[in-house]
């Protein structure tokens, strides 16, 4: 607790006063219960802060201002008159005491002898003072001071008034942190009487703009748009709720990407870069099943004999179609019987391949067909003499399988 001096001193002690370092001294309330009941019982005597320098603190400048400060039990009976220069000499002066309190759209309320209080933020804030006065009619008011020259902000005095009952101010300015503030009780028309004061400080402990009382996250910096909490990624929702803090996304997603638009976010997706829209996903992980290649081919075979002997086939067509384009379709023959072949499938969604080639029995032809998101395949003839025997199979890491649905699912 403090003031701007202790109890209320004598000329020699307001002189000497005036030529030491210019700052508000602070009084304790047992300091003002000391001199209220050390001095004679007069009325004067029953009020120590009646003076702007006598000021007592609601709490000390670099201590935390409660969100409630209480004086239940305070007194302007015996204060002295209004003072003719607040500063008692000092630099900046004369500053007559402010005795009128105007309202917008209501008319000036004098008020007479009055007492004083101060309040030091420890952060930026919000301030409500309630006066309660059943036996007379109680002017609040308040406004900033410098806490070295000691000068008052006049033109940022606001006060409030009530007849008799309570007084209530709502500080239309935002306190700064570490600055210094006066309050200032009065009487309505000179009236006098005993009070109760509620100081009533919301402040804005992460100082990100927004007050406690409207903070969903009062103890970690946000913006408005997210009612006070943080959101590293700035797409809306709040870190405690964003499954991918440092990555934007939608509330829909909880935060998060979904980088191929196919419902499924990021970080439950197997496969970003493939959208599932419009496909089959039988296991759920973002991955669209593969589909089966099914090519029809059309190989016209030939004799390959010497005289009743046989020896094999002569490919004389060998046509891959019905497959998508952008398939891949590989020809090979086992012993090195043919030269190796391989063509994309364009537009016509099909490939020829070599023509008149003999293949003695024994030899198989490899058909390999791949594509992305398809299972890839294989069509073997193995060649006989005059004939050949078909075998199909799908392919898994390179290696011939048997097709099954397991295979679609990725």
């Amino acid at each position: 607790m403090g003031g701007r001096a202790i109890g209320r001193p004598s000329k020699p002690a307001v002189t000497r006063l005036a030529y030491t370092r210019p700052v508000r001294l602070f009084v304790t309330l047992a300091c003002a219960f000391a001199a209220a009941t050390a001095l004679p019982a007069v009325a004067e005597a029953q009020v120590s802060n009646d003076n702007y320098l006598d000021s007592i603190g609601l709490n000390s400048p670099g201590t935390a201002l409660p969100a409630l400060s209480s004086r239940p039990d305070d007194t302007i009976v015996g204060a002295t008159a209004p003072q003719a220069d607040i500063l008692e000499g000092r630099p900046g002066g004369p500053i007559a005491e402010n005795t009128g309190c105007l309202r917008s759209g209501f008319p000036q309320i004098d008020y007479a002898s009055t007492i004083w209080y101060d309040i030091f933020p420890h952060r930026p804030g919000n301030l409500r003072l309630v006066v309660e006065a059943s036996t007379f009619g109680a002017v609040v008011g308040v406004m900033p001071y410098d806490r070295n020259t000691l000068i008052p902000d006049l033109g940022a005095f606001r006060c409030g008034v009530a007849s008799l009952g309570t007084a209530i101010l709502d500080y239309p300015f935002r306190l700064q942190e570490g600055a210094a503030y006066t309050i200032q009780v009065g009487g309505y028309s000179g009236t006098q009487g005993t009070f109760s004061l509620n100081a009533y400080f919301d402040p804005d402990s992460d100082r990100d703009g927004l007050v406690d009382s409207g903070d969903a996250c009062p103890n970690e910096g946000g913006g408005q748009a997210t009612a006070g909490c943080p959101d590293t990624d700035g797409d809306g929702v709040i870190n405690s709720a964003d499954r991918c803090p440092g990555a934007s996304g939608t509330a829909p997603h909880s935060g998060c990407p979904d980088a191929d638009r196919d419902g499924k976010i990021d970080p439950d997706d197997a496969c970003q870069r493939e959208s599932t829209r419009g496909k089959r996903d039988r296991n759920d992980n973002g991955c669209p099943d593969r589909e089966l290649l099914k090519p029809e081919i059309k190989l016209t075979p030939g004799l390959f004999c010497t005289g009743t002997v046989c020896h094999g086939i002569r490919v004389n067509k060998l046509v891959v179609s019905e497959i998508p384009r952008g398939t891949r379709v590989r020809v090979a023959c086992t012993k090195h019987a043919c030269k190796k072949a391989s063509k994309m499938v364009g537009k016509s969604r099909h490939v020829r391949f070599f023509s008149g080639q003999k293949l003695e029995a024994g030899v198989g032809l490899a058909i390999s067909l791949s594509r992305k998101g398809y299972v890839s395949r294989r069509i073997t003839y193995w060649i006989k003499p005059n004939d050949w025997k078909k075998t199909n199979s799908c392919l898994k890491s390179g290696k011939p399988v048997r097709c099954s649905r397991q295979l679609l699912v990725r």
